[in-house]
């Protein structure tokens, strides 16, 4: 976000930027992937997923939230709370499958129209 990478691996140790714990880092800022897409992922799903859906590795304490907090203070920009809800759920209706919108759908957004 603002100018920068948002699952970035450059200057991250080697050992984070693992499949694993790219997958983990992008479970924990997005939510878990729909259970259908798990089921019909084949038996390799097991090597990055546990039989309940949740995923291995490296799971960061780290949310959309704070990750778009740390970017306005590095941006040194600022956003009230309403804003802030609103870039959120456009961001989640761009990254996540389940509330995936389309192009024209996104351009309608409060985010985009208001």
């Amino acid at each position: 976000m603002f100018g920068r990478h948002f699952f970035s691996r450059k200057g991250v140790p080697i050992e984070r930027t693992t499949e694993k714990n790219q997958l983990a880092r992008r479970v924990a800022l997005l939510g878990p992937p729909p259970e259908a897409l798990l089921a019909d992922s084949g038996p390799r799903v097991l090597e990055f997923f546990n039989e309940y859906g949740s995923a291995k590795g490296d799971v960061p304490n780290e949310t959309l939230e704070l990750v778009l907090a740390s970017s306005l203070e590095h941006a040194k920009k600022a956003m009230t709370v309403q804003e802030l809800e609103t870039f959120l759920a456009f961001l989640r209706r761009t990254l996540t499958e389940e509330n995936k919108a389309s192009a024209s759908e996104l351009l309608k957004d409060p985010w985009i129209a208001d």
